[in-house]
């Protein structure tokens, strides 16, 4: 009958407690931890956030589309998931530039990185240049929005136009635009 001790000894966590044992014991107190603040039900940030789970989903019935369009009579529509990381790394810098633009030039994260951030960590005051973009960039960003989308295109984009549309979903479930309006223009 083999033993207790070489069966453990088999396991993942056998081989990594004869590696490292400060490691080890340091994933195991972390493990017991988390699953003790977890049976008290306390945040453990990231792994629950139990006011997450408190309220239920409602049904929404009015949404608001973005869609990209390019060169006075494209339109930007990705096919296939697997294309979802470019989709993703064009949407996200673009609506983050909007709404810098939307803010009359002001980041939005700027303000709280001041105000809070550098508050609650003086020591690292002298890292808040470096944590926002500055004015430079963001007057940058859009030729290369416009060389990075051409690059995914394979075609020249000389101007690209921003369409928010306004949808409502009806009782028979079809799907009515409500508005559609240009709300930005990269030339």
């Amino acid at each position: 009958m083999p033993s207790i001790k070489k069966n453990i000894s088999a396991l993942w966590i056998g081989r990594f407690w004869q590696k490292s044992r400060l490691l080890c014991s340091i994933t195991i107190l972390f493990f017991c931890c988390s699953v003790f603040a977890n049976l008290l039900q306390l945040e453990t940030s990231p792994f629950f956030i139990w006011d997450m789970y408190k309220n239920p989903v409602r049904d929404k019935m009015d949404y608001d589309v973005y869609l990209i369009g390019y060169n006075n009579n494209g339109i930007l529509n990705f096919k296939n998931t697997w294309k979802e990381p470019q989709k993703i790394y064009l949407t996200s810098p673009l609506f983050y530039y909007m709404e810098y633009k939307e803010n009359n030039s002001i980041e939005n994260s700027r303000k709280y990185m001041e105000d809070v951030w550098a508050a609650k960590h003086p020591a690292f005051k002298w890292l808040l240049p470096y944590l926002n973009n500055s004015a430079e960039q963001f007057a940058a960003f859009p030729d290369w929005y416009k060389k990075y989308l051409s690059s995914i295109l394979h075609q020249e984009i000389n101007n690209i136009d921003i369409i928010k549309t306004h949808v409502q979903f009806m009782d028979d479930q079809s799907l009515k635009t409500m508005s559609s309006d240009t709300i930005h223009l990269i030339p």
